[in-house]
């Protein structure tokens, strides 16, 4: 009986052992983490705008030249934060020469290194919008926020690659902006 249940707990340890990682952060980034704690404030209050797909309240920084934590498939970093300086987006791109490029050889590669460390599992989504078509892959960590790799194509030609990690508060905040009429 004893040899059966250390074989047990064995097992088990090693199955815990054994389990992804939870994904938390993007680029050494977490979501609602302080700006402050990553970046200076007078370089937040310096270069920030308010965000484009939002009535108020939000405001993007472009963090290229500062972020610590880069990745060789992006090179153009932004986060959105909010009035009290908490990171709700967290977005890497980089312009790629073809579409195909890109939805059969880039994002297949990037998505199979999240499923690998994290277990992470993504539906598929496409949809033509005036001014580009979107080809994405989408999730949710654990509290519910958003995670997309996807290519954007541009009426004008131009093909990016995109990487988001987003707050529900934000993104209800986009929705609200789009269904405003704005």
């Amino acid at each position: 009986m004893r040899l059966y249940t250390f074989v047990i707990i064995c097992i088990f340890s090693i199955i815990g052992h054994l389990r992804a990682e939870e994904f938390t952060e993007l680029f050494g980034l977490k979501l609602l983490d302080q700006v402050q704690s990553h970046f200076s404030l007078k370089m937040i209050d310096n270069e920030k705008y308010k965000n484009a797909e939002t009535i108020d309240n939000f405001y993007d920084v472009d963090i290229t030249a500062v972020i610590k934590k880069k990745s060789p498939q992006i090179d153009f970093y932004t986060i959105t934060l909010d009035n009290n300086n908490r990171i709700h987006s967290i977005y890497g791109e980089k312009q790629l020469d073809t579409i195909s490029n890109c939805n059969d050889r880039v994002v297949p590669s990037i998505i199979s290194i999240f499923e690998r460390k994290y277990s992470l599992s993504f539906d598929y989504y496409e949809d033509s919008y005036t001014d580009f078509n979107i080809y994405s892959y989408s999730t949710y960590d654990i509290s519910e926020n958003l995670f997309r790799i996807q290519c954007n194509e541009g009426i004008d030609g131009l093909i990016y690659l995109q990487i988001v990690y987003q707050t529900l508060e934000l993104l209800d905040e986009v929705n609200r902006f789009y269904d405003s009429g704005f």
